[in-house]
């Protein structure tokens, strides 16, 4: 039990300096763009606000676009419960004249997705009674997860979906079950989305 407990401890310091590293260089390459396909992603994203769902082009998986749509939905929200009240007009407005917040949110939703998939391969080695979670730690610090972290694309949404459908095939390998089919399935299909 102690021993679970250091693990823990030393597992939360590693998170919190992962999550620094992933911050540092959250805002790098502005004012302009970091990456030449964040605009493209950004823009598709804010496109459904016009009143409908369909991208108007598959360079990219459409999942991500409607996950960075639903979490600029919910920055509208927090936007308009601050006590500003503004409509949707004057939200496409904020984009045109500060359009940085914008790529932050999808940055930040990167970071989060790739801290996420270390998370599940802690829980997955614990699961498989490992003792140190290595695999997760070298996750959490590998330099090209740090840097798909520092931009508003794909990668690290696809790397969380796989992480979790390797999961659920391990559970599915140990104990079968139509449950963990579904799950498996599900996991990765939303990954190849």
């Amino acid at each position: 039990m102690a021993r679970e407990r250091k693990l823990g401890g030393v597992w939360a310091c590693a998170v919190g300096a992962a999550a620094i590293l992933r911050l540092i260089g959250i805002r790098w390459g502005w004012p302009g763009t970091y990456n030449a396909d964040e605009p493209h992603l950004v823009n598709l994203a804010l496109s459904f606000g016009a009143g409908t769902l369909r991208p108007y082009l598959f360079k990219y998986p459409t999942l991500w676009p409607y996950a960075l749509f639903a979490a600029y939905g919910g920055m509208f929200v927090a936007w308009s419960a601050a006590g500003l009240r503004h409509g949707l007009s004057e939200f496409a407005a904020l984009y045109a004249w500060r359009p940085g917040n914008f790529f932050l949110i999808g940055r930040l939703l990167a970071a989060a997705c790739s801290l996420g998939a270390a998370e599940v391969l802690r829980r997955t080695e614990k699961d498989l009674g490992r003792g140190a979670p290595w695999g997760a730690l070298l996750l959490a610090f590998s330099p090209v997860v740090v840097e798909l972290a520092h931009s508003c694309k794909p990668d690290c949404l696809m790397l969380l979906l796989a992480a979790l459908g390797w999961r659920a095939a391990l559970r599915l390998a140990r104990e079968g079950g139509r449950r963990a089919h579904w799950a498996c399935g599900a996991w990765l299909g939303l990954a190849l989305s």
